[in-house]
């Protein structure tokens, strides 16, 4: 074991050491300096809302992949002095009018000096101006047109390694059972006790951007059983601004046109979203830059802009994991995971083909867009009949064509569109806001999903897990009446015509919110939520009877930050109630998260909390301090504590070292998790180290 430990640490080192001077081809140029109103964890905090996937039995860190995009703004910040319109469209919570508001103050004052200066947008609320200071930058004047030398290496590079190290041994490393018997070798992790990621980013503010990254997850072989020598390798190569003339993306991309009933993830689909961005359609290509092993596709993709068009080609080929009976294809995996014989035979056994266009007319005022996709697989894909599954796909290929649009008047904004599938099949979102104040403003959208249509691409704004099956409507508003208080909230009422996993027969349910912000000081937030949520289930041992299953979330948030510290108090408390029981259980935690800046180097961020919980369905989520590139809510049920430590050192403004400490202890068990997953104690300890050199 020691012997394949450190001929895996040599060669991260050989692959950190070979990266470096490739990357130093060409002119060095300095790393913008960073200024910024809120940190990255408060923004994390405030802004995603974690969902609960009640359709989707994964575990909690596959759902990190969607802060990929997020954190690749955030890593590579878009210049405030050059960035195009479309550019800042790319930042999820802003609307086409605040952009359009930046670039007009930014031609009326011949540029911004500071980020300060995002105060007298009058578009901005005053949580915009802080959450949009993680994103863009103050870049000086445009200077010549470069050289293509100049832009293919004379741009910002940036080298990242980062390791996981947890100090503790999960079953699937244990080759006995606690009672001395042998555990089947086709389950037993094949790899190391720890994983790492190697990244490599490059990017230039003509538009060229590359990049790599190799990861190896915890268990998984390297350099081994097909890896050569990582699990997971991703490049990708774009030249051409968002909004230019001419992009071409080569390698790992996304795609989201329109609405995203056939091709698009919605952005961290989340109804409270939807207040802050209304759902514009987009034609959207972007780099993946994350570890997402899943949501993506690898090809090529174009797009060409002119005047008052626009038109996207992509075309991708790439191999899915799934699980298969000969020549049929019963299910897809998405975990990502290949640390064991079993895993590894499910690894890349299906392979999908997939073709898209679309072409646009837009003006100042509106979009219009047609939309098309072609779909094949190289096996038959059937999955074994259930009732939640009749409408899934099924077959060799799946194809379908859409209609969107998009128009803007003074006060308000109307969106949509429209989709048939092969079968002629129909799906169809529409989504009006109005301004009724300038501090007021309401949001309401309507949905109606075919119960048997299908989109193996698609995401919109849903209740459920497929883009199929789901009637809903949908009415929120957002008030800035008053300088230091911001109120915003929705209701969400959806119907299930047909059966879904926890319910064999037609469902319903609604969704809730309230939030208030009160700025008491510049430096002093108060926020209070609630949150409930109802859905319709089986009643267990007597489906297909349904029963409505209620949770309540009451949140109350403290905050103060300054340049140098911030601490933060939060208090949740979770109640969940069933039809069928007289009781409700109750949850409840209590967390604090503190940072502190020592001079210009050195950085701590702690956080710590203590949960109560009666049962599963009054989970708790918080979000504790990561790594760079790391993003993660995870659950707290039980009763236990948490405490995370994350330090940072910057010696220089090219070098930062990041290490990660968590701890986890819970009262109310001997062992955590199940399966090979199952640690065979009440704690668990990890450590985390990340390094990052930029030029």
């Amino acid at each position: 074991m020691s012997v394949r430990l450190s001929s895996a640490l040599r060669t991260m080192l050989c692959c950190f050491v070979f990266l470096l001077p490739c990357s130093l081809w060409g002119q060095v140029a300095d790393v913008p300096q960073r200024e910024t109103f809120i940190s990255w964890e408060d923004f994390a905090t405030d802004y995603l809302l974690p969902r609960e996937e009640e359709e989707v039995l994964l575990p909690a860190d596959t759902r990190s992949g969607e802060l990929d995009d997020l954190l690749a703004l955030y890593e590579h910040p878009l210049p405030l002095n050059s960035v195009t319109r479309d550019e800042l469209l790319v930042i999820p919570f802003l609307r086409p009018e605040q952009a359009d508001s930046i670039v007009a103050y930014r031609g009326r004052l011949k540029g911004f000096h500071s980020l300060g200066e995002l105060m007298l947008v009058r578009q901005l609320s005053y949580t915009e101006r802080r959450w949009l200071s993680l994103f863009v930058f103050v870049d000086p004047p445009e200077s010549l047109s470069p050289t293509w030398r100049e832009r293919a290496f004379g741009g910002h590079h940036q080298v990242e390694l980062r390791a996981d190290f947890p100090l503790y041994r999960r079953a699937g490393f244990t080759v006995l059972k606690p009672d001395g018997t042998a555990r089947n070798p086709q389950i037993l992790y094949l790899g190391h006790r720890f994983g790492h990621t190697l990244r490599y980013r490059y990017a230039h503010r003509t538009g060229v951007n590359y990049g790599l990254t190799l990861q190896n997850d915890v268990g998984e072989p390297f350099g081994m059983r097909g890896n050569r020598p990582y699990d997971f390798t991703s490049f990708h190569l774009v030249l051409g601004r968002t909004g230019s003339r001419r992009q071409l993306f080569l390698g790992d991309y996304r795609a989201k046109w329109g609405q995203g009933l056939l091709i698009g993830r919605q952005f961290l689909s989340s109804p409270l979203l939807l207040l802050q961005q209304p759902s514009y359609p987009t034609a959207r290509l972007s780099p993946h830059t994350g570890s997402d092993e899943v949501q993506f596709l690898r090809g090529a993709a174009v797009a060409l802009r002119g005047r008052h068009w626009a038109w996207q080609v992509l075309v991708s080929h790439r191999q899915r994991d799934g699980r298969t009976e000969g020549d049929t294809v019963r299910s897809f995996l998405t975990s990502g995971l290949h640390r064991s014989l079993r895993e590894l035979s499910r690894r890349n056994v299906v392979g999908v083909f997939t073709f898209g266009n679309r072409l646009e007319w837009h003006n100042p005022r509106g979009t219009f867009g047609l939309n098309a996709y072609a779909q094949h697989y190289d096996k038959f894909v059937l999955p074994r009949p259930k009732l939640y599954n009749l409408h899934s796909l099924r077959g060799r290929s799946a194809h379908g064509m859409s209609v969107d649009y998009g128009w803007a008047g003074r006060k308000w904004y109307l969106s949509g569109e429209t989709a048939v599938d092969a079968q002629g099949h129909w799906a169809t979102t529409h989504t009006a806001q109005m301004e009724l104040h300038p501090a007021f403003r309401l949001t309401s959208q309507l949905r109606w999903l075919s119960a048997a249509f299908v989109s193996p691409l698609g995401e919109t704004l849903q209740q459920g897990t497929h883009t199929q099956n789901e009637m809903g409507a949908f009415l929120g508003w957002q008030w800035e009446g008053l300088s230091r208080v911001e109120m915003r909230g929705f209701i969400d009422v959806f119907r299930f015509p047909q059966p879904t996993f926890r319910a064999d027969t037609a469902s319903q349910g609604f969704e809730v919110l309230w939030e208030a912000v009160y700025h008491q000081r510049d430096a002093l937030l108060h926020t209070l939520r609630y949150h409930v949520k109802a859905r319709q289930q089986n009643i267990p041992r007597h489906a297909p009877h349904l029963e409505s299953q209620i949770t309540h979330h009451l949140r109350w948030q403290l905050r103060s930050e300054t340049s140098r510290r911030f601490w933060q108090l939060a208090m949740d408390v979770a109640a969940h109630h069933r039809q069928t029981h007289p009781h409700p259980t109750w949850g409840g935690m209590c967390s604090a998260r503190v940072g502190r800046t020592f001079g210009r180097a050195v950085r701590l961020n702690a956080f710590g909390g203590v949960f109560l919980t009666e049962n599963h369905a009054t989970r708790l989520y918080a979000y504790l301090p990561q790594l760079p590139g790391v993003g993660a809510f995870p659950q707290f049920s039980g009763r236990g504590c948490a405490l995370a430590l994350v330090g940072r050192w910057e010696p220089s403004s090219h070098l930062r070292v990041h290490l990660r400490w968590g701890w986890t202890r819970y009262f109310d068990r001997a062992t955590i998790g199940q399966d090979m997953q199952k640690i065979f104690s009440p704690q668990q300890h990890d450590l985390a180290l990340a390094l990052r050199y930029r030029f």
